[in-house]
């Protein structure tokens, strides 16, 4: 799991996609397109076209506009800011994801 994407989660899967994380239905930095994408940072292999909509970090829109295009669905969210993702619509079936400022990759 990257070090910069702390998520309360039961399990997480490797899927053709990437890594899975089912409780969230989003795949974190997904190799192909897939409905829901939280992107841990705007390196080109962690942000890679295709995808419904994209969660990244309020500082990375820019750049990730200009690598995935304009017209791309880009969710900001602040360091420490939890994502709560409803699952199927249910109101009492939730998942937080909360990112944490780390040092990045590379």
């Amino acid at each position: 799991m990257p070090s910069n994407l702390i998520t309360t989660i039961e399990s997480l899967t490797l899927t053709a996609q990437g890594l899975h994380v089912p409780a969230a239905q989003a795949w974190i930095d997904p190799w192909r397109g897939v409905p829901r994408a939280v992107v841990t940072h705007a390196h080109a292999d962690h942000a890679r076209p295709g995808s419904g909509e994209y969660h990244v970090t309020a500082r990375s829109v820019g750049l990730l506009r200009q690598r995935l295009g304009a017209d791309v669905r880009l969710i900001a969210h602040e360091y420490g800011e939890p994502l709560l993702v409803r699952r199927d619509g249910d109101e009492q079936a939730a998942t937080t994801v909360t990112r944490r400022r780390t040092r990045p990759c590379g």
